[in-house]
């Protein structure tokens, strides 16, 4: 499977939730009646950022950089595992991205924020973390104003906050 490198709309990020099924069927138990029930299982994990404390005006895109992944089944499109985020188009402080399960470790940077003023601030994880097939991760970002320049944001580099965790 081939991680799309751009998710920015609603059908791109549906191409890249990768899942698969496997069952068993037998000539005994065969039957032109017989129904076949699959229980697909997603193979790749989600990341969700909201950005809070801006205005949604300023808030241009978001990349977000995949771990390397645990199966050797799932390639990038592009070597720097960046993935453009889709904007919500119903909340529009709030990105998502699916990625490849994997680890990334404290301090280490999983997003990039592009503002409208050019201006691109580097989010990082605050703890480690296993990003798990099939599981949504939900992390917040506050930004703020600066005081002697209104339409400027600032973000810490270290305040990604993990919210929640769940399944997709």
């Amino acid at each position: 499977f081939t991680v799309p490198s751009d998710q920015s709309d609603a059908d791109k990020l549906k191409s890249a939730d990768w899942m698969t099924c496997e069952t068993t069927v037998t000539l005994a138990n065969l039957t032109a009646a017989s129904s076949l029930n699959l229980e697909f299982k997603r193979k790749m994990a989600m990341v969700v950022v909201e950005i809070t404390g801006a205005s949604v005006n300023t808030l241009a895109s978001l990349t977000v950089e995949s771990p390397s992944p645990d199966n050797n089944n799932i390639t990038f499109e592009n070597q720097d595992h960046k993935i453009t985020a889709y904007k919500d188009a119903t909340n529009d402080n709030m990105f998502s991205a699916i990625i490849a399960p994997g680890s990334k470790s404290s301090g280490a940077q999983l997003c990039t924020l592009s503002l409208s003023n050019s201006t691109e601030k580097s989010l990082k994880l605050q703890s480690d973390i296993n990003f798990e097939a099939g599981k949504k991760y939900t992390f917040q970002c506050s930004l703020t104003s600066q005081p002697d320049s209104a339409p400027t944001r600032s973000a810490a580099p270290d305040n990604l906050t993990l919210v929640s965790v769940e399944p997709m």
